[in-house]
């Protein structure tokens, strides 16, 4: 009974919150976006798991502050006392000067506050500023982590500052579709297990070749394809955070950028962090609009947006095949027989060479909440009916889809020709 009463109190408690922000800002003028963490930090083994998470998903900005507090036993304490956290790179050599330990909450008006506890969420401190926290507990809010570190750091841009990544991704949307203006032929490379029969096929070198995710990895299967000219990755937990093997994972993207030099499409909401941290990536990144809520849509300069899937291959990977070429070739996309399952608790199979598969134990350590086992029977379902429907839109428009590995997938099945 208390506990529903803290919530109705919550949230009548947001609205005039979000008033008195409006009403404090427009006045003060204030232009200083100002995070807290909450509550205390007492350990030495939680302050250096903080700062490090705030040092990647918070980079230094000139009107960014952040105020982590501490016990008065770990006052005093540098950098150089810390030892890095677990399973996570580490990111306490960049820039730090917008992070201030201090044994208080700050005692100035806080844009965000950033909730290490989730037990703590109907503390009187955070009811008075109800509109203006977030959780980030790993331990106990299931997939709530990632987002709120990302849109906290967003919410650190005006509006100004934000739309230059929508210009940003225009302009090189646009010398994407000029570069390949001429090519008539794209291809799709899922990561199911036929994936690693890719040595078996002779790709056109006159097409678009499109790769996702951890297929960036594998060294010889770029080798083979004489490298991607798309990268196309969103997933904030794998991609995004501090764990070491999303730290590879950007590793590599930095070295096939170098060697290959390929667009990189990914969320729009990703830019800002990406950027952050890989400036050197700016003249090939490409932000677009995935939402559930928009229409089935092909992505052109003037409308970067696409209807979001349950994977990266249909909400990015065949979208923007289709806005380049007309005739898309899906490559590894295996799906699996439901009618053998009446349960399932694991997500994709993969086919990909990893060679260090022992760095995918890091995301688990690192985020363990984000990762609860599902049903994922639905989550197919879902993808087998959501693809169905995006290849018979593209069809409307005039693309041509195969399937060039054998699938479970009906879609896929009913579009099989290897001869492609």
């Amino acid at each position: 009974m208390m506990n529903y009463l803290r919530k109705i109190l919550n949230k009548s408690i947001k609205i005039p919150d979000k008033m008195f922000c409006f009403i404090f800002k427009y006045f003060t003028k204030k232009s200083t976006f100002n995070v807290c963490i909450y509550p205390m930090i007492e350990t030495r083994e939680d302050l250096s798991d903080i700062i490090n998470r705030v040092a990647w998903w918070l980079p230094y900005k000139a009107n960014l502050r952040v105020t982590i507090p501490v016990s008065k036993e770990l006052l005093g304490i540098t950098i150089k006392d810390l030892q890095n956290p677990p399973s996570q790179r580490s990111y306490f050599y960049k820039r730090l000067e917008h992070i201030e330990v201090k044994n208080n909450y700050g005692g100035v008006f806080q844009d965000r506050i950033l909730l290490t506890d989730e037990k703590r969420i109907y503390d009187l401190h955070l009811l008075l500023r109800a509109s203006r926290v977030a959780v980030i507990d790993r331990i106990n809010a299931s997939k709530a982590g990632g987002v709120a570190w990302e849109n906290t750091y967003r919410k650190s841009y005006s509006s100004e500052e934000l739309s230059y990544f929508d210009e940003l991704s225009k302009y090189n949307f646009t010398e994407m579709c000029s570069e390949y203006r001429d090519y008539n032929k794209a291809y799709c490379f899922a990561t199911g297990p036929s994936f690693k029969k890719y040595q078996e096929f002779k790709f056109d070198n006159q097409s678009i070749k499109i790769v996702c995710n951890s297929a960036i990895i594998d060294d010889d299967f770029l080798k083979h394809i004489k490298g991607p000219n798309i990268v196309a990755f969103m997933d904030r937990i794998g991609f995004f955070s501090t764990s070491e093997f999303a730290a590879f994972f950007r590793d590599k993207l930095t070295e096939v950028n170098k060697k290959y030099s390929p667009y990189i499409i990914t969320k729009i909401e990703r830019l800002p962090l990406l950027l952050a941290h890989y400036p050197e990536l700016e003249s090939r990144v490409i932000g677009i609009k995935v939402k559930n809520k928009f229409p089935l849509s092909i992505p052109t300069p003037d409308s970067l947006k696409t209807k979001e899937g349950s994977n990266v291959l249909t909400s990015l990977m065949i979208p923007v095949a289709s806005a380049l070429a007309k005739t898309v070739l899906i490559f590894g996309a295996d799906g699996i027989d439901l009618s053998k399952y009446s349960s399932l608790n694991k997500p994709w199979d993969h086919g990909i060479n990893l060679r260090k598969k022992s760095l995918e134990q890091t995301i688990v350590d690192v985020h363990p909440k984000n990762l609860e086992k599902l049903n994922y029977i639905q989550v197919y379902k879902n993808h087998y009916m959501f693809l169905n429907e995006l290849l018979l839109y593209g069809e409307s428009q005039g693309t041509k889809y195969r399937s060039i590995t054998p699938s479970h997938i009906r879609a896929l099945q009913e579009r099989y020709d290897v001869t492609l």
